[in-house]
């Protein structure tokens, strides 16, 4: 009895593991399809592809898509450029203005000294060229050559000065202003309605610092107050022929047009801005402004020849930033104005012979499996795979080489014995051809310059953070929801390339269109006093940038 008993329990057990296991196949199967439709789901979409842990994941990391690509790149080099010109050089973007046109790059630096006149005033106020024109004149551009009479884009004043507000526009010099001389900046440049150098300037900067203060005012706690001016129109709103009353009151109004920082001046000469902003609260030793290629007009590229560059003998016609000055009489400051100009690359009929390997190796270093190509890229000699990686580098890259003047070639005299040892030679300046036609106006202001001009505004006259540009382009492109998509699903190493400060990246990340105001409004970080300095760029703009600057 007792074994027929557990004969049954023994069937019953192998009764109820073998429906357990029919049912486990039953799930497998089911799982199995359900896996081959994710697959084939994920397959179809390139978005959810890739899992959340993947992508975050070491192993994905080196092989992950950049999310911002070329355009982006001479787009942030650009807004580098525009806000400290004299410390970056970039071309302008070729996708907003001048397209895929190979560019030379010339940068000059004008010193001058205003001087407080009795009343203990002084003024100084530039404008960019070509960016801007008035009804009274016509004038507005400045680069020359050699051939054309002397210009200038700066007025300024000195002890004689009589005048109670900045000198009036398009007018003869008064007594005690003078005009800053406008130097002939490259001996290649041609003049002519026809067929002159085209170009246009990417950036102009003022800057300002104390030359010599009036020893009694050595112990005092200050010496003077400064007020940095920058209109948005110099034509309606004009910082010529005004007073510092009438542009203060300008500057106040709802959705002003002037903007003005203002500065007490220290006693050991340095400079305090007024603000409630405590990150504003440090003194510069100097202080800057730069203009803002805000007006459709300002990037039009224009010919060298085609108008006569403003006169030297007059006061400016349209500046778009000034320095009012309040100090003792007599005090004097040195001031200095930079012009960053592009001109378009022209080819020659100049041929040069190969270097020698040893002068290849030395200079440049050795890369297996590519050709040295003397007429290379920016007119100095490059490395080539293939043909069309150099005129692909040519097209998409910032051509920012050396201007062909400044640029050393080692080549072989003709009649030299065979085996001779290169020499360098100074570059002789490029042969002159015809050029097109001047282009017509193709200019808007980029959206990334939208991003980043009220945080411009608020530092005016401090230096400006480098992580200011990137991230102001990525809030531009945030604006997109699809990229902020991938971007809060790929996390900052997509933008490592452009961005690499991990504070900046953290917050384009997280605030997408609204990167640029929450860094801010971030108590612990400021435009000018986290990261201000040319030493920390390398800490805030990733390699792709970095490689573009000059």
């Amino acid at each position: 009895m007792s074994t027929s008993n557990d004969t049954k329990k023994t069937q019953r057990k192998e009764a109820k593991k073998a429906a357990v296991e029919a049912q486990l196949k039953k799930e497998e199967r089911r799982v199995g399809r359900l896996r081959k439709a994710t697959k084939e789901a994920r397959d179809s979409n390139n978005f959810e592809r890739v899992t959340a842990r993947k992508a975050h994941g070491p192993k994905s990391l080196s092989g992950m898509v950049q999310l911002l690509g070329t355009k982006e790149t001479q787009e942030i080099s650009w807004l580098e450029t525009v806000v400290n010109p004299e410390a970056f050089a970039a071309r302008i973007p070729i996708t907003q203005v001048t397209g895929a046109v190979p560019v030379d790059l010339y940068r000059k630096t004008l010193f001058f000294y205003p001087q407080a006149n009795a009343n203990g005033e002084a003024y100084i106020m530039a404008m960019p060229d070509g960016w801007h024109t008035i009804a009274a004149s016509s004038q507005s551009t400045y680069l020359r050559t050699a051939a054309d009479p002397a210009s200038t884009g700066t007025t300024f004043t000195f002890s004689t000065y009589a005048g109670i507000g900045f000198p009036a526009p398009v007018v003869v010099l008064p007594t005690g202003a003078s005009a800053v001389a406008e130097e002939v900046i490259s001996p290649e440049f041609t003049s002519n309605a026809a067929d002159g150098t085209e170009y246009i300037m990417v950036a102009n900067q003022l800057s300002m610092a104390v030359s010599n203060l009036p020893a009694a005012t050595a112990d005092q706690r200050w010496a003077g107050r400064v007020f940095v001016v920058r209109t948005l129109d110099p034509e309606r709103y004009p910082i010529a022929g005004q007073n510092i009353g009438t542009l203060m009151d300008w500057a106040h109004e709802q959705d002003a047009q002037v903007v003005i920082a203002e500065y007490l001046i220290e006693g050991d000469g340095s400079f305090r801005p007024i603000a409630a902003d405590p990150s504003r609260s440090q003194t510069v030793t100097e202080l800057t402004v730069t203009s803002l290629p805000l007006s459709k007009d300002a990037y039009k590229w224009q010919r060298i020849g085609e108008t006569v560059p403003y006169p030297a003998t007059h006061t400016v016609a349209a500046p778009d930033i000034g320095i009012f000055i309040r100090a003792p009489a007599s005090c004097i400051f040195q001031a200095r104005v930079t012009h960053l100009y592009q001109t378009e690359r022209y080819p020659n009929n100049r041929v040069v012979a190969p270097m020698s390997s040893g002068s290849i190796s030395s200079v440049h270093g050795a890369r297996p499996g590519y050709t040295w190509d003397p007429s290379g890229f920016g007119g100095d000699g490059g490395w080539r795979k293939n043909p069309g990686r150099l005129l692909q580098q040519q097209l998409m890259s910032a051509n920012v080489g050396p201007a062909p003047s400044m640029v050393t070639r080692h080549v072989v005299p003709a009649g030299s014995p065979s085996g001779t040892t290169p020499i360098p030679v100074h570059e002789p300046a490029p042969v002159t051809r015809a050029k097109r036609a001047t282009r017509e106006p193709e200019t808007v202001p980029l959206g990334s310059l939208s991003k980043a001009a009220p945080h411009l505004h608020k530092v005016m006259g401090m230096p400006v953070h480098p992580g200011l540009a990137p991230l102001a382009v990525v809030a531009d492109q945030a604006e997109s929801p699809g990229f902020w998509n991938q971007l809060a699903s790929q996390g900052a190493a997509a933008i490592k390339d452009h961005l690499c400060n991990p504070k900046l990246a953290k917050l384009a990340v997280e605030n997408g269109p609204a990167a640029v105001d929450a860094a801010s409004a971030d108590s612990g970080f400021s435009w000018t006093g986290m990261l201000s300095g040319l030493w920390d760029v390398i800490k805030t703009v990733g390699p792709a940038v970095l490689g573009m600057l000059v």
